[in-house]
């Protein structure tokens, strides 16, 4: 509170600019902040939750069906144990944790659907254990919470987050050898969240079904890991164009 901070950038384009934002440079800071803070909170808030699902009303699965799935994590190398369990709380099938990752299931999923479904959406989590997409979630998510103020850096993030879905998509499909089967898949858990909305207020899926089963007959399909990275690469450049003011360029004077 009791220290100056102000750019400089001398000339350059942006010195005008900057000589704007040094006038303002209090409030601005001080909206940065309360935003940032208000942003950690829900993320801190919603991490918390996500490890309380871990343990918190949940039951093993039938022996068979945790061996099925130790099976499916070794065709796909991984070599974590991965716990799968039952989970009152939950809508949709989900993995949660990166060193000992614990896979979901809404109750209701292993009756009502068929043991090649199942496994269908099994492989989809377990591609994302083998890509270490929770770890790289949640780097992601600082980076949001750094700019959450910066639409570009958003819209990127969430380009991520679907071609993430994407990518694992194809390695299910690749896995379970037919592209219906996964559909049919995804359609019968998508009827099974909206059954399960109604009794337990579960959180709407952030991925519409349609355009991703749509994807998997489409010409198209194959090519999201590839666009995954182009994506990424666009995202850190975005994070470096963002990143703009360097340490040189930020003077701080004591009173």
């Amino acid at each position: 509170a009791n220290t100056s901070v102000f750019l400089s950038y001398p000339g350059s384009f942006f010195e005008h600019f900057y000589q704007l934002l040094n006038s303002h440079i209090g409030t601005i800071m001080l909206v940065w902040v309360l935003g940032f803070c208000i942003q950690a909170y829900c993320y801190l808030r919603d991490f918390i939750y996500a490890l309380a699902l871990k343990s918190q009303n949940c039951e093993p699965v039938q022996p068979q069906w945790a061996e099925r799935c130790q099976q499916l994590a070794q065709q796909l190398n991984i070599h974590k144990a991965v716990q799968l369990k039952n989970s009152v709380r939950i809508g949709s099938i989900c993995v949660i944790g990166h060193f000992k990752p614990v896979i979901l299931l809404p109750i209701g999923l292993l009756t009502s659907l068929t043991n090649e479904q199942v496994e269908a959406l099994l492989l989809h989590e377990l591609a994302h254990i083998r890509r270490n997409d929770y770890l790289v979630n949640a780097i992601q998510s600082l980076v949001r919470l750094l700019y959450f103020f910066n639409p570009a850096v958003l819209w990127v993030s969430k380009m991520i987050d679907v071609e993430r879905e994407h990518a694992c998509d194809d390695i299910a499909v690749e896995h379970c050898g037919s592209a219906k089967l996964y559909a049919n898949s995804l359609a019968s858990i998508s009827e099974l969240e909206l059954r399960l909305a109604t009794v337990l207020a579960a959180r709407s899926s952030r991925f519409k079904m349609l355009p991703r089963i749509t994807r998997l007959f489409s010409k198209g399909t194959g090519v999201s890991r590839s666009m995954e990275q182009l994506t990424s690469a666009l995202c850190a450049l975005g994070v470096i164009l963002a990143m703009n003011v360097s340490a040189a360029e930020i003077d701080i004077a004591a009173p």
